[in-house]
């Protein structure tokens, strides 16, 4: 993605101008952007203060961290399942038995839970095999 020559506390300022009465045509021309990068902005930053902005900036870069979190988490998840899975089935054969289906080994499967929200963030823990 290209990187733009303004920072949204410029662009905002851009705005603003605009809102106190400046004609369009002549900000853009002084800002050097065409008129249709000033109604992406307005559309996209339109109403917001910097300070608002900067928040709105802050809690997306938190949201794609969780993301993150949430993806490693149920990878490392289907992980587990996958290799209990095999681990109950080979058991069984050893012993001789009829291999079983997936809810005979659902009892020992660790699950991991969402158990709360702490200070905005979100805390995961596995739960034990009592689930608790």
């Amino acid at each position: 993605m290209k990187k733009s020559r303004f920072t949204e506390t410029q662009i905002v300022s851009i705005l603003k101008q605009a809102d106190a009465g400046l004609p369009v045509k002549d900000l853009c021309r002084q800002a050097g952007i065409s008129v249709a990068t000033y109604y992406q902005w307005k559309s996209k930053y339109g109403g917001l203060e910097a300070s608002e902005l900067r928040r709105v900036k802050d809690l997306e870069a938190e949201n794609a961290k969780l993301k993150r979190m949430y993806a490693e988490l149920a990878l490392d998840n289907a992980a587990m399942k996958d290799l209990i899975a095999k681990n109950c089935r080979t058991g069984a054969e050893a012993r001789g038995g009829a291999i079983p289906d997936r809810s005979a080994c659902a009892a020992t499967e660790p699950v991991l839970s969402l158990r709360g929200a702490v200070a905005g963030g979100l805390v995961y823990a596995a739960a034990g095999l009592d689930g608790a």
